[in-house]
Formats: structure tokens, sequence, C-alpha cells
């Protein structure tokens, strides 16, 4: 059955999508809620046609003496990220799309504003890492290459009708610590409630809720076992649950599971 919680559309993080560090910049993996390494720049602002993904896989088919196909053999395995870059003078855009070395920047002075100087040159880009971070409500998906470069450079024209950017592809390289070309990384956002440690204070009659649901009565004089009983009997509870407590009348609950709890009646939390 169609479940549209299944789409994706693709938004950026904080304006970005495209992130540049020298080889051997540490990616954050699985964690794909955490923010990139200081090391990883910021290409910013990507164009609205946003980032394309080509994972290219390519086989030739070896036929037998009957002429059948008998089997087939892969010829091609690459994968390619093609992204249109809109902040044209940000300084890790040129770096990026010409070379470290190539570009120069002079910081301002009394004399001039800042400046810059780009060597066009036929140069090879250098080997990087590179990390693409997208997300669509709670999801979030990132894209690593540990070993890519930047292979081809397509300006969008100089023209007062549109934004002047820069298109760039970069193809993938095998990481040899892993034997992938990228490694993709998903979080569908829905988190499972943690832990959860509360003390009650009860001085008579009292129940604890969890989601809304009470306990049986219990009593400032009820024993950590009797609160536990009754807390697991409560609808809904699931996980373990644990109850300690030394001093008559106080208890410290902890729920595995999680859960929004409340007391009713001569008790407190805290």
């Amino acid at each position: 059955m169609a479940n549209s919680q299944n789409a994706w559309v693709a938004q950026s993080i904080d304006g970005g999508v495209m992130h540049r560090g020298p080889l051997g910049t540490p990616l954050p993996g699985a964690a794909v809620e955490t923010a990139p390494s200081a090391a990883l720049k910021d290409q910013g602002t990507c164009a609205q046609d946003g980032l394309s993904i080509g994972i290219t896989r390519t086989s030739n088919t070896v036929k037998d003496f009957d002429g059948a196909d008998f089997i087939d053999i892969q010829t091609e395995y690459n994968g390619e990220f093609k992204i249109k870059l809109l902040e044209f003078d940000l300084e890790d855009v040129k770096r990026t799309s010409f070379g470290d070395a190539n570009v120069t920047f002079t910081p301002a002075n009394g004399t001039h504003g800042n400046r810059y100087h780009v060597a066009h040159n036929p140069d090879q880009l250098p080997l990087s890492t590179f990390l693409f971070r997208t997300k669509y409500g709670k999801k979030r998906k990132n894209f690593e290459i540990a070993i890519g470069r930047v292979t081809e450079v397509a300006e969008f024209k100089l023209e007062s009708g549109d934004a002047t950017g820069l298109e760039l592809t970069v193809k993938a390289f095998r990481n040899p610590a892993t034997g992938n070309f990228v490694d993709e990384y998903g979080d569908d956002g829905a988190l499972v409630p943690g832990p959860l440690n509360v003390t009650v204070v009860a001085t008579g009659a009292w129940r604890f809720g969890v989601g809304g649901q009470l306990s049986a009565p219990l009593t400032a004089t009820s024993t950590n076992s009797e609160v536990k009983t009754a807390i697991e009997a409560i609808a809904g509870v699931t996980g373990t649950v644990n109850v300690t407590g030394s001093t008559a009348g106080t208890y410290s609950v902890s729920l595995s599971d999680g859960g929004t709890v409340s007391v009713d009646g001569a008790a407190t939390l805290s």
C-alpha cells in the first residue's frame, strides 16, 4: 500500500548541500544529524535543480554456442555527482572549482577592497573528501565520498537576467579502507523514547500515571515492589520498570521505554 512517509523531497541544511575538505578529512558516517567537521568547507547555496547523483553500472553479455545469453560481465562502475553552486564569489567555491593552489585572496585595506586572483591553468584538481547533506522534514540523508575529484567545471553565463554560478561534476573513486565508492547514510528522525527517571514523593493516597493511564491506588507506605507492580500493570507500559528508594513515601522510578508520566493524589514528581 502506498505510504507518503517513504517519499523524499530534498532540501538543504542551513542553506548548504555540498562540503569539501582535504583528503582524509573525517566524515560523519551514520551520525547524519551531526554537523560536519570544520575542515569540510560549506560550498554555499545550490541552484533550484539541486543535486544529481549518477551511479553507473554497465556490463557485456557473453553468449554460448547456441547464441543464447550465458553470463554477463560487468565492465564499468562509477559514481558521479553534479551540483550547481550559486555563491560564485565564495572563497571556498573558487578553491573547489579552480584548485586550492590557484586561488589567492587579499584582505581589504585602506586603498582597496577584498581582492582575489584565480590562476586558470590545466593542472588537475586535487583529490579531496566530499560530503553532500540533505533533509526532508525530520529525515536526514548524507552521501559521503572519501576520495573524489572535481573533474568538470561548467560556468553559467555572465548575464544581467540570471545569477552566475558554477556547475561541478565530482567523480568518486574507490575507498581502499572500505572498497566503496560512495557511502549513503539516512535517518528517518522517528525517535524512540529513551529511559526516563523520576522521583515521586507521596504523603497519602496516590496513583502513578503513564501516557494518561493511571495505576491502581497506592499509599505513602507502599513498598518499592508494590509500586513497581502497579506501574507494570498500567496499559501501554513496556520495557523494564525499576523502583528504588530507602525513605518511606519517596520512590525513584526508572522506565526503560520512557513515556509521559504523572501522579494523581497526594504525591509530587521531581
